[in-house]
């Protein structure tokens, strides 16, 4: 007996098929990967092995299951940029939409992303921390928490360096395009392009390297106007779950977008699989586009 269901459901990265006897007493355990909005959920099929074999990795479901990500845009259609990001997006013919991080296509010239560096956390043991704080919901980087016992920390900094420190990356940009260049801190969970993870996330924050007076090491700028419209009006004030921010030039303005995987009205996720892209000019953030990948 196996069971298979096929039911639409709002978002799954990959789904578990089923496990199949062989002889000898091994077990084939098969997964498939299908594009959002599809998931295997349970009906009973009693086949022979054979067949079941065959029907599993065989299986081929009528319509958009395997063909590449559409994004729609609902919000800024005609707009240039919309239009641009769109067609940049689908050039990848991609079976999944992009959550992890927004590729952009080398042959659109007008598009480009800003140069990320690791951060050696071993000089910079006290902003991982701090920053370890502030993505929390309070956005306070120096109030006593966890972090601060010697065991979890060093338990912390381990996986950082065990990862090689390539889940927090700096670079310089104009978020803001106000013509200065902005010290960025992107601290992503994990690599792309793995989704296992429910809690996926993504987040970029304003960078402060000349703290003031007694603060030894980078902290966040938690003053800076950019960062609160960034934290308040753009990305998730918490960890994130299945949220990713990018930014990207286009032509000559800079743009900064947010990925949400689930619908979270409370979190201003208003869709599955929804694509906000921003645009931070003389301290306000305006929303210009609004894509769904279907």
């Amino acid at each position: 007996m196996f069971k298979l269901v096929l039911n639409h459901l709002p978002v799954i990265p990959h789904a578990f098929v089923g496990q199949l006897p062989l002889p000898g007493g091994a077990v084939l355990f098969s997964f498939l990967t299908i594009p959002r909005p599809y998931v295997m959920v349970a009906y009973k099929i009693k086949l022979s092995p054979l067949i079941l074999f065959l029907s599993v990795c065989c299986l081929v479901i009528p319509g958009k299951v395997f063909s590449a990500v559409i994004y729609e845009i609902i919000k800024g259609k005609g707009v240039e940029v919309c239009e641009a990001y769109k067609k940049n997006l689908e050039s990848f013919n991609e079976k999944e939409p992009m959550i992890c991080e927004r590729k952009i296509n080398p042959e659109m010239k007008e598009f480009s992303k800003p140069k990320w560096e690791k951060v050696n956390l071993a000089e910079h043991k006290e902003l991982l921390r701090r920053l370890l704080k502030y993505k929390s919901y309070l956005r306070e980087q120096f109030r006593k928490t966890v972090e601060d016992d010697v065991q979890t920390f060093d338990a912390i900094f381990k996986y950082h360096k065990t990862g090689g420190y390539k889940y927090i990356l700096q670079a310089s940009f104009d978020v803001d395009n106000d013509g200065y260049q902005d010290d960025l801190l992107y601290y992503k969970g994990g690599d792309c392009p793995d989704l296992s993870a429910s809690f996926y996330f993504g987040n970029i924050y304003i960078l402060r390297k000349n703290p003031p007076p007694g603060v030894v090491d980078w902290m966040i700028d938690g003053e800076s106007e950019t960062e609160k419209l960034l934290r308040e009006k753009i990305s998730s004030r918490g960890y994130g779950h299945y949220e990713t921010m990018d930014i990207f030039r286009y032509k000559n303005e800079v743009y900064v977008d947010r990925f949400c995987g689930i619908k979270n009205i409370h979190k201003n996720c208003m869709n599955n699989n929804e694509l906000k892209v921003y645009k931070i000019q003389n301290s306000i953030a305006n929303e210009e586009c609004r894509i769904i990948a279907r």
